[in-house]
């Protein structure tokens, strides 16, 4: 997890710009070699765990580079199989 960052964002006096900026940094990392993606406020890194997705690393590709929590299809899936 990228601590400074998200730090910066619940920290900088203009948050919501602070914000911006997290977003756009993580949206430039949608790829197998540099996959991130927020979840509940937390920039997380996901190159390592996309091989071992039991969905697929196609279906975290599709939300690398995004707010994850937009995404409520990915999250039901995220909670079915951690239940499981």
């Amino acid at each position: 997890m990228r601590t400074d960052l998200v730090m910066i964002a619940y920290t900088h006096p203009n948050s919501w710009q602070a914000n911006l900026l997290v977003i756009g940094w993580v949206a430039q990392r949608r790829s197998k070699q540099d996959c991130w993606l927020v979840i509940n406020g937390k920039v997380l890194n996901l190159t390592k765990f996309l091989e071992e997705h039991r969905g697929g690393d196609d279906v975290l590709l599709e939300v690398a580079g995004k707010d994850a929590k937009k995404n409520s299809k990915m999250l039901a899936t995220a909670r079915q199989l951690l239940c499981n």
